[in-house]
C-alpha cells in the first residue's frame, strides 16, 4: 500500500512539473506578446506624434508666411506714404529756397509754381 501511495505521489510530482513547465511556456508567450504589444503602441504613439508635430511645423509655417507678407505689404505702404511725404517736403524746400533767393535778388512777391 505505501508503494502505491509513493506511486501516486511520484505521479502527482510528475503531472504539478509538467504543469508548472506549461504554466511557464505560456506565461514567457503572454509576456513576449505584453511586450510586442507594448512596443507596437509606443510606436504608433510615436507615430501619431511625429504626424502631429509635422501639421503643427507646417500651419506654423503658413501663419509665419502670410504674416511676414502682411508686413512687407504695410512696410511697401509705410514706404510709399513716407516716399510722397519726403518728395513733398522737397518741393517745400526748394519752393522756399528759391523763393528766398527771388527775394534777396530783388523778386520780391513771385510766386513759384
Amino acid at each position: 500500500m505505501s508503494d502505491k501511495v509513493i506511486k501516486a505521489i511520484l505521479k502527482a510530482e510528475e503531472e504539478a512539473e509538467r504543469i508548472i513547465s506549461e504554466a511557464s511556456i505560456q506565461a514567457e508567450e503572454i509576456k513576449r506578446y505584453q511586450n510586442a504589444g507594448y512596443d507596437e503602441n509606443y510606436n504608433k504613439i510615436i507615430t501619431s506624434c511625429r504626424i502631429r508635430a509635422e501639421e503643427l511645423l507646417k500651419e506654423a509655417e503658413r501663419r509665419a508666411s502670410d504674416r511676414v507678407k502682411k508686413i512687407m505689404a504695410d512696410c511697401e505702404d509705410e514706404t510709399a506714404r513716407l516716399r510722397a511725404l519726403a518728395e513733398k517736403n522737397l518741393k517745400n524746400v526748394v519752393d522756399t529756397v528759391l523763393r528766398e533767393i527771388m527775394e534777396s535778388a530783388g523778386g520780391v512777391g513771385r510766386e513759384i509754381s
